[in-house]
Order: structure tokens, then C-alpha cells, then sequence
């Protein structure tokens, strides 16, 4: 038991200590580039065609398109997922700039230090232990979660280290109508003061005039039961 538990720290060990190793020998040939940009414009319409002409000649693959109005503002946009090789990347984000005024630009690529190879051997020796472990006749019930935890993690890493594609960029464009985020609340309450102070001024004005009659009507009255006053 002692020298399946010193077995097995010492395999964790190396399975920890792998990250460690794989960054230092990988060089870092970068991964998946990712890309904003944020422009501005003073109509959307027409905005679709010019959209068009610039997808035809990049040719991404659009994985994402959507068109928002805001129902403050009354402005739209559009907002479009592209994913495309990363050496026309920097090109697709230049050309979709010069369609308004560009708010916020990037581009970055991810380092993929992900070691296929390594994490595939380490994960069939794992295997073969935890097989050993169960197959024994008393086998430890802790030992054989630690090692189900640690292959478990190998196989994600191996998921991930599959799924990414160290070729392609996702570039995520926003075109906004000028205006789009403004909050119209406040001009809508400014507006409600001025015509309160209106409303007001014309009431003040209102109860003047009827003074004005009431004391007009009083004296017309005296007048007419007081010929002589």
C-alpha cells in the first residue's frame, strides 16, 4: 500500500509539473487571434450593402449577425461574428474602419501551449495505473478518485487543445448609429420642466386676469347700488 501511495504522488507530480514543462519546450507560434472593433455612423442604411462588399472580398465565415434598436434612442445597429485566417485579420478590421468613425480597435493572439503528444501519453500511463489499482484486491477508494480527477483533467485539456484552430481569428464588429447609447431620459426631462414652468407661468397669467374681472365686477356692482358714491 505505502508504495502504491508513493507511486501514485509521484505520478501526480509529473502530471502537475507537466504544464510547467510543456510551456518551456513549446515555442509559442501563437494560437487564435481574437479582433474588436467598435464604429460609429450617422445612418445604418446602406451600411448592409457595404458589409457585403467587404465580406466578398475577405470571405469569412460569418458565424454571427444580428441588428439591435434601441427603443430609448431610437438608433440601430448591427453586430456581426466573423471568423477568418488570421493573416487577412488585421485587413478585415482595417477595411471595416473605414466605414464610420472608429471607436475602439484590437487584435490579439492567444498562446497555444497546448502539447498533443505529451498529454496523450500522460494520460494513457494514468490508465493503465488506475486499471492496476482496480483490478487489485483491495483497492484504495481515495487513490482511485485522485486518479480518475487527474485523467479527467487530461482529457479536457486534450478537448480544448483539439478544439482550437491556432489558424483562424474571431473578429467582432459593432456598428452603431450615432446616438445609439445616448440616454434620451434627460432631454425628456428637461423638456417636461420647461413646459411645467410654461403651464405655470399661463396659470399665474390665468389668475391675474381673473383678479383683474373679479375686482372689475365688485366696483361695477358698488357702482350700480351707490349711483352717488
Amino acid at each position: 500500500m505505502v508504495r502504491n501511495i508513493l507511486c501514485l504522488f509521484a505520478l501526480l507530480a509529473w502530471g502537475m509539473a507537466g504544464a510547467e514543462s510543456v510551456a518551456a519546450r513549446i515555442s509559442p507560434a501563437g494560437g487564435a487571434g481574437n479582433g474588436n472593433i467598435v464604429i460609429e455612423v450617422r445612418n445604418v442604411k446602406g451600411i448592409a450593402q457595404k458589409i457585403d462588399r467587404i465580406n466578398a472580398e475577405y470571405s469569412p465565415v460569418v458565424k454571427n449577425y444580428n441588428e439591435y434598436t434601441n427603443n430609448r434612442t431610437k438608433k440601430s445597429s448591427i453586430n456581426l461574428s466573423l471568423q477568418i485566417p488570421k493573416e487577412k485579420a488585421l485587413g478585415l478590421i482595417g477595411s471595416y474602419a473605414e466605414l464610420g468613425d472608429v471607436q475602439s480597435k484590437s487584435y490579439s493572439e492567444h498562446q497555444n501551449y497546448y502539447d498533443l503528444e505529451n498529454i496523450q501519453k500522460k494520460a494513457e500511463i494514468f490508465r493503465r495505473y488506475l486499471e492496476k489499482i482496480i483490478s487489485s484486491e483491495k483497492p484504495e477508494a481515495e487513490m482511485v478518485k485522485l486518479l480518475s480527477q487527474q485523467i479527467e483533467s487530461l482529457e479536457n485539456q486534450l478537448r480544448s487543445a483539439t478544439q482550437q484552430d491556432s489558424t483562424q481569428a474571431m473578429i467582432q464588429v459593432s456598428i452603431k448609429e450615432r446616438g445609439y447609447d445616448n440616454n434620451s431620459s434627460g432631454q425628456a426631462n428637461l423638456k417636461d420642466k420647461y413646459l411645467l414652468i410654461l403651464l405655470s407661468a399661463f396659470l399665474a397669467l390665468l389668475l391675474f386676469f381673473l383678479g383683474l374681472l373679479t375686482g372689475w365686477i365688485r366696483c361695477r356692482k358698488k357702482a350700480m347700488t351707490d349711483p352717488n358714491g
